[in-house]
C-alpha cells in the first residue's frame, strides 16, 4: 500500500466520508447514534426549524435543524466550504496520486491541515441560559462533481442531507451531527450556539544535533514574528523502564532543554524528534521488576504493537521546557528536530438561535 494511498483513507477518514452503502430508511434523528448508527431503542427527536446562516472566515455556516430528543439536543451543523479551495486541493492530491510519490508523514499532516472539508472544532449549546456541552459529534462530507477525484464518490448518507435541507449539491460540505445531553430535560425559551474552532498545526524549521549555547532563529509561520530558540544543554539520555513484562523497551534517546524568545506558550510551541522510536520487542524473563520514574511529570505511550513515546513536562522555569528525542535501543547517532507550532485562526463565537 503506497503512502498516498495511506494518505487518501486519511483524508476520507478526516472528513467523516463514508463509501459504504447506506440503508434506504425514512429520515430519523435519535439522540447520540450520528448520522449511521440510527437506534430504535430511543424515541426519535422532534424537529425544530432554525434556519440559521453566518459566516466565518471564508465559510458559511447553517445550523437548519435542532432535534429534540429525550436526552438532550441534536444539531446538525453544515459547513459550505470554498470551492475553489475545495478544487485547488483535490487538483493535488491527484496529482500526488499519479505521481505515485511517497509522502512523509510531516507531508501527509501538512496535506491534512490543508483539507478544506477537514474542519475540527467544539460547540456548546446555551438552553434558558444553562450550558450543554456536546458529548457525541459525527461528520461526513460533500464534495461536487466538479471537485471529486476521479474513481472516488460521495457517501449516500451525505446525498440525503443535502436533499433534506435543500443545500447546494454544486459546493463542498462538512456536515456535522452534534448530541448535547440535558441537564435536565425542558421546554426551549432561548437557545444559543458557541462554537470553539480547534487550533491548526503547523510545522516549522528543522535542525539537527544543536550544541549547547546554539541560537537558533525562525520566523512564527502565523504571525511572521521573529523568534529565537536557544539550547542550554543537549545530552544523551539511558532511561530504566524495567518492569515485570515480556517486552523490552527502547531506552537510548537525547535529551534537550531549551527556551524561546520572545515568550512562546508550551501549548502554542514545541519542538520534536522527526524520528520514530523503536517498537517494543520479547525479552528474556527477568527478576527485577522495579521500575524507575526519571520525572514527576514524565508519561510514556504505546506497547508492543507500536512506538513508544516518551512526553516531559517538567520545566525548569516558565520559559525553559525539555524534550526527549525518539527511543531506541542503541543510542542514536544523531536527532533532526523540527519545530511545532498551534494556533487558533478563528475566535470563538456564540450565535443565537431561538
Amino acid at each position: 500500500m503506497t503512502n498516498t494511498f495511506k494518505l487518501f483513507k486519511r483524508l476520507k477518514q478526516a472528513a467523516g466520508r463514508i463509501f459504504s452503502a447506506v440503508k434506504n430508511t425514512k429520515r430519523k434523528v435519535f439522540y447520540g447514534s450520528g448520522f449511521w448508527n440510527h437506534s430504535e431503542k430511543n424515541k426519535k427527536g422532534k424537529e425544530i426549524h432554525i434556519n440559521k446562516s453566518f459566516a466565518q472566515k471564508d465559510e458559511i455556516w447553517h445550523i437548519p435543524s435542532v432535534y429534540y430528543c429525550s436526552r438532550g439536543l441534536t444539531a446538525d451543523i453544515c459547513i459550505e466550504v470554498n470551492t475553489q479551495k475545495l478544487k485547488t486541493f483535490t487538483d493535488k492530491y491527484e496529482w500526488l496520486s499519479a505521481s505515485g510519490k511517497d509522502l512523509s508523514g510531516e507531508d501527509e499532516e501538512r496535506l491534512l491541515n490543508e483539507n478544506p472539508l477537514n474542519i475540527d472544532f467544539n460547540s456548546s449549546l446555551v438552553l434558558n441560559g444553562k450550558k450543554l456541552n456536546m458529548d457525541y459529534g459525527s461528520c461526513t462530507a460533500w464534495i461536487p462533481e466538479s471537485c471529486l477525484p476521479e474513481g472516488e464518490e460521495n457517501s449516500p448518507e451525505a446525498e440525503k442531507i443535502l436533499s433534506y435541507y435543500r443545500l447546494d449539491k454544486n459546493k463542498g460540505w462538512s456536515l456535522h451531527r452534534c448530541s448535547y445531553p440535558w441537564q435536565k430535560k425542558e421546554k426551549i425559551k432561548s437557545l444559543s450556539v458557541q462554537l470553539k474552532p480547534s487550533p491548526t498545526e503547523f510545522g516549522g524549521i528543522h535542525f539537527k544535533d544543536p550544541k549547547a549555547g546554539e541560537v537558533i532563529t525562525f520566523a512564527h509561520p502565523v504571525s511572521g514574528k521573529q523568534h529565537k530558540l536557544t539550547v542550554e544543554e543537549n545530552s544523551p539520555r539511558t532511561f530504566d523502564f524495567s518492569c515485570d513484562s515480556e517486552y523490552e523497551f527502547p531506552c537510548e534517546a537525547f535529551e534537550i532543554t531549551y527556551t524561546a524568545e520572545p515568550y512562546l506558550s508550551p501549548e502554542n510551541f514545541y519542538i520534536k524528534d522527526c524520528a520514530v522510536s523503536d517498537k517494543p520487542r520479547h525479552k528474556q524473563p527477568r527478576d527485577d521488576s522495579k521500575q524507575k520514574e526519571e520525572y514527576e511529570s514524565m508519561g510514556i505511550i504505546g506497547g508492543a504493537d507500536g512506538p513508544t513515546e516518551i512526553f516531559i513536562s517538567e520545566n525548569k522555569n516558565e520559559n525553559t521546557r525539555r524534550a526527549v528525542s525518539a527511543l531506541h535501543f542503541e543510542p542514536p547517532r544523531s536527532v533532526e528536530w523540527k519545530m511545532i507550532f498551534w494556533e487558533k485562526l478563528t475566535e470563538d463565537k456564540e450565535i443565537k438561535l431561538i
